[in-house]
């Protein structure tokens, strides 16, 4: 493990943005809304629209979320994006340009974003075959981390991806949730084209999974958030279904909608792990 100081952490609309385009596939799905407190529904309309590339040059609006999907399209020799005067071009003739939808693996975790977890996490992290992204989603406030593996995979995957990760870091946590994380891993990882399978998974960690910073609920708590995974999941099923929209939405800017973006604190790449100063 190395630690290494940098004047200025990258933004995770940069780093996304550059694996967009070393993949040269770069259309992807977005949301935007309103930012909410924790633990409220947002008004989150998700997916119709597509951008070539993200940078951090990227334009914030107050009290307004960036997110961004899983889903990454393909393209036919690299998609237009405008017509022949400029205009860009809609969703419905986009279509026509798309190969077949790929899955970049993100996870939303539900832990404190301190030095020692930052450790912990990178640390189990290791342990994936792949490069990954560690992002603070609150720099410099009470947050937790966004991960970005560096991978593309068939979208009908993502449940065993899903799984392997709950497994990962499972015995981090107290032990009845490290032999409930187990199990949901298990299930994934075994049931990952069984739709029966992940919907009970589904139901069973939405029930049964709270929150670190919900300390009056009884539930089993995660390193990755569960509940995150769930949603992703039944976003999943309906892009799956209808072929629209995306599935497994992450933020880039501040959940309060500051326009503070997420900063990248650890990463590996080519076999080389580093956590950065903060």
């Amino acid at each position: 493990m190395i630690e290494v100081g940098l004047n200025s952490l990258r933004t995770a609309d940069e780093v996304w943005g550059e694996l967009y385009l070393k993949w040269q596939n770069g259309i992807v799905a977005f949301a935007e809304y309103t930012a909410m407190p924790h633990g409220y529904p947002s008004e989150n309309r998700p997916g119709t629209e597509f951008v070539l590339y993200l940078d951090k040059r990227r334009p914030d609006k107050q009290g307004i979320i960036f997110a961004v999907s899983s889903l990454v399209h393909r393209t036919w020799n690299g998609a237009p994006t405008v017509d022949s005067q400029g205009i860009p071009i809609g969703e419905d003739e986009m279509w026509n340009y798309f190969d077949r939808p790929m899955a970049m693996p993100i996870v939303d975790f539900d832990c404190p974003n301190s030095p020692k977890n930052r450790s912990l996490v990178a640390e189990r992290l290791n342990m994936l075959p792949c490069n990954w992204y560690l992002f603070d989603s609150k720099y410099g406030g009470i947050g937790s981390y966004h991960l970005v593996l560096d991978a593309l995979i068939s979208p009908q995957h993502l449940p065993y991806h899903y799984g392997k990760i709950l497994k990962t870091f499972a015995n981090l946590s107290d032990v009845d949730s490290e032999k409930f994380l187990t199990r949901v891993g298990d299930w994934l990882m075994n049931g990952w084209n069984n739709w029966t399978v992940i919907n009970w998974v589904i139901s069973e960690i939405l029930a049964n999974v709270k929150h670190w910073d919900e300390p009056e609920k009884s539930g089993f708590t995660s390193f990755p958030d569960p509940r995150y995974l769930a949603h992703s999941m039944n976003e999943l099923r309906r892009f799956l279904q209808h072929k629209r929209t995306g599935f497994g939405f992450l933020r880039t800017n501040s959940k309060d909608g500051d326009g503070n973006p997420s900063l990248l604190v650890a990463q590996k790449t080519n076999s080389q792990t580093i956590l950065y100063h903060t």
